[in-house]
């Protein structure tokens, strides 16, 4: 409240569920990186909303990428690059491929 911000809030759970009790969200930022998106943080974004998250795209190298959700599309921009701390569960799955 100091920081003029009573509409941000800081929570503990599963960061995969995100906070469907308080969505949608005009802007959600994600502190950590992650190499897939889990569909309910797009999912609780309003109209209009953004995501802000790094998504591992090399083994060395993440995107910061901004999600914009328009209606029922979501879409995405690089905006620069950057390897910030993982965070663990958000792994791609290994497939097998000729």
């Amino acid at each position: 409240s100091a920081a003029g911000l009573d509409s941000a809030v800081s929570v503990e759970g599963d960061l995969s569920l995100g906070l469907p009790e308080q969505a949608p969200f005009d802007l959600v930022i994600v502190c950590g990186m992650v190499q897939t998106i889990p569909p309910a943080w797009t999912e609780q974004l309003a109209d209009g909303g953004r995501l802000a998250v790094v998504v591992q795209v090399d083994r060395d190298l993440g995107k910061s990428r901004v999600f914009t959700k328009s209606g029922e599309i979501v879409s995405q921009r690089d905006v620069f690059d950057c390897r910030p701390p993982k965070f663990e569960g958000f792994d791609r799955v290994e497939e097998f491929q000729f």
